[in-house]
């Protein structure tokens, strides 16, 4: 009977064994399948886009736009937040700066009415410092672009956002536009609106309630607010979208457009978003982030008290980007000399420089009142071991003056101009006062504009053909049809069918030339020597 039991308990034991066996298999199997399973991402689609009002009224599109944008919270832990403000694209993508949510955390979204949305980074870009998060199920609408090339210097403009991430609505700053700057391909309007913490992301509008640009940064006293512009803005979200991609600051924050703005108007800051601290921490490097200008190396603390020197800081004075505003040079980094040609009397250029290296510096020189003939801007970038590196771009001026100016000697004559039938001023030349030509055509960049009158009719006693430079206008009998007004070229063309119909059934009666007389009363004026001016008769058939 012992030997039953016995055997009756090993058996029990065997079937105990095998069940929780099989059962500690089964978790285990279930759970490697939930860690198998793909993250769910949140889908979006297009959004109804705010309308505008069409008529200035601050308080009503202030009103507007803060029902329609969220608060923007990123909890990288049960101690430490960042807090901004979003406003959502067309795409159904809400728009945020990229320094709110590049520390990974969860992200959530908080409406107006104080309801909360789970979100997701999608896209973001940590140099332009924007970010595309989506959001699910979003209940506003998204932000109606405006046009900032019609923003004028002083204009109002208003900042929407959530500063110090304070509970209830968002807050409303007025201020005007102070500067337009750029860097690269970036665009940014410069304000004296007081941004804050949690203003970071949120909208610049005008009086209609029509997106400017996204508040970006604002130097320490809030004296100056930088925002990046709608134009620009939508280039980076176009990108954003159609190259997706995720990126999460593990250092600290690399040299970006911003970085350059702020340091041509003499803000330098390394530590341009305070993370620092936040950034040590989500790596475990014991808020520890050194750079040690001695010897050139990044340290981080390893736990142990030691500290890791193996990743050498490579300096470099080279450029990134060089752009001129207005103009086109093929920029390569290891190229330092370039060359273009004024195409108007700019005394400066708008010059738009990137270091590779973010620690870099570079100082722009003699862009300023440039003389007729050639110019020679430098752009010198120091690193921080003292290496230099000096890039040219020579300027041109072309002479815009001319010694010994007269008069003006043209042609007359119907020939094709633009594909139609016109009565042409061509073969325009400078004389001096014993009209002799100066040179073969005038050259076109003394030329500022050129204007012809055109009049019904002529006086034979003082137009007697080409002979009539100097001769002043003689309004007796004669009627003024329209007056035309081109830019520099080698002809200007008034096309037939036009000056007849301005003409009627006298002007053809008993004309010198079988026809209409008419007149052509020829203005070059110059961008430095004055107004020039030639009387010119012909005769036009009917």
């Amino acid at each position: 009977m012992k030997n039953f039991l016995k055997k009756k308990s090993f058996i029990i034991i065997i079937i105990v064994s095998v069940i929780v066996f099989f059962a500690i298999l089964a978790v285990i199997l279930f759970n490697k399948t939930k860690e198998d399973e793909p993250k769910k991402f949140i889908e979006v689609s297009q959004m109804k886009v705010l309308t505008p009002l069409t008529n200035s009224n601050p308080s009503e599109a202030s009103e507007l736009v803060k029902s329609n944008i969220v608060k923007v919270v990123n909890k990288i832990d049960a101690d430490t937040s960042i807090f901004g403000t979003g406003f959502f694209d067309k795409s159904g993508y809400l728009v945020t700066n990229s320094h709110i949510v590049d520390i990974e955390g969860n992200i959530t979204v908080e409406y107006s009415d104080g309801t909360i949305s789970k979100a997701q980074l999608y896209s973001n870009d940590i140099t332009s410092d924007i970010a595309l998060i989506a959001v699910e199920n979003p209940k506003v609408k998204a932000m109606f672009y405006g046009d900032t090339l019609s923003l004028k210097i002083t204009d109002d403009i208003y900042a929407i956002g959530y500063a110090f991430a304070l509970e209830g609505e968002a807050s409303v700053t007025k201020g005007i536009l102070s500067a337009r700057r750029s860097a690269g391909t970036i665009g940014f309007l410069q304000s004296d609106i007081s941004l804050n913490t949690g203003n970071s992301g949120g909208p610049l509008i005008n009086d209609k309630a029509e997106l400017l640009g996204i508040n970006t940064y604002a130097t320490e006293n809030a004296s100056i607010g930088i925002s990046i512009s709608s134009e620009s803005l939508q280039n980076i979200i176009e990108k954003l979208i159609e190259k997706p991609q995720v990126n999460y600051l593990v250092n600290e924050r690399p040299s970006n457009a911003l970085s350059i703005v702020l340091n041509e108007i003499g803000y330098v800051k390394t530590d341009l978003y305070d993370e620092n601290e936040i950034i040590a921490k989500k790596t475990g490097n014991d808020d520890k982030i050194y750079n040690d200008e001695g010897n050139n190396k990044n340290h981080t603390n390893n736990g142990n008290g030691n500290q890791n020197t193996e990743n050498v800081k490579s300096y470099n004075a080279l450029l990134s980007s060089l752009t001129i505003d207005n103009y086109k040079i093929d920029f390569n980094a290891t190229t330092t000399e370039y060359y273009i040609v004024l195409k108007n009397d700019e005394t400066s250029l708008n010059i738009n420089a990137l270091p590779q290296d973010s620690s870099s510096t570079f100082t722009i020189n003699n862009n300023s009142n440039f003389t007729d003939g050639q110019n020679i801007v430098t752009i010198t970038v120091k690193a921080k071991d003292e290496t230099t590196n000096i890039y040219k771009i020579n300027v041109t001026k072309p002479l815009r003056y001319l010694e010994g100016i007269a008069a003006i000697l043209c042609c007359l004559d119907v020939q094709k101009y633009n594909g139609v039938n016109s009565l042409v001023v061509s073969g325009c030349d400078f004389v001096d006062s014993d009209k002799v030509r100066m040179s073969s055509n005038i050259p076109l960049d003394i030329i500022e504009s050129v204007k012809l009158n055109v009049y019904a009719g002529w006086n034979n006693d003082n137009v007697t053909g080409a002979n009539t430079m100097g001769a002043k206008l003689n309004d007796t009998g004669l009627r003024f049809l329209k007056s035309y007004t081109f830019t520099p070229a080698y002809s200007y063309g008034m096309p037939l069918s036009e000056l007849r119909s301005l003409l009627n059934d006298e002007d053809y009666e008993g004309g010198y030339y079988e026809g209409a007389d008419l007149t052509v009363y020829a203005t070059i004026n110059t961008r430095k020597q004055g107004s020039f001016n030639q009387i010119l008769p012909w005769g036009l058939s009917k």
